[in-house]
């Protein structure tokens, strides 16, 4: 887990809880968030009607992602909360906080990334030569 000390913090009720805990999101959270990014509007089909279509807000996406990968929140004085935070809590956060948290967001992500793509290609018989436990059929 990776913890971003903010400034303002994000309030909850009575609360200001300064120290966001953070950890990757599990397969059906990123699809939670993708869909909960998801809108049906009504456009002009240009024959004088309308016609639904699908809009996805990138803005909203990474909203959902980010309330979602908060798993605990905790004050100063050491009261916690489980996450994850609600939209409206993130919405009300000070901006400069916001920012800093979608930074480390973005940081947690590449390095997530990372360790995956340096992951592939990687061969059995190259891990087992290197010792990291993989045996030889």
């Amino acid at each position: 887990m990776l913890d971003v000390v903010l400034i303002e913090g994000i309030k909850i009720g009575q609360k200001s809880y300064t120290t966001v805990f953070l950890n990757k999101l599990t397969a059906g959270e990123a699809m939670d968030a993708a869909d909960a990014a998801e809108s049906i509007k009504m456009a002009d089909d240009g024959k004088g009607g309308v016609t639904p279509i699908f809009q996805t807000s990138p803005a909203r996406a990474d909203a959902e992602r980010i309330r979602r990968m908060i798993k605990k929140l905790e004050t100063i004085e050491g009261d916690t909360l489980e996450g994850p935070v609600q939209l409206k809590d993130l919405r009300s956060m000070d901006e400069f906080d916001y920012r800093k948290l979608t930074s480390k967001v973005d940081e947690m992500e590449q390095l997530l990334l990372k360790r995956e793509t340096d992951n592939q290609g990687r061969s059995e018989s190259a891990e087992a030569e290197d010792g990291s436990g993989a045996s030889e059929a």
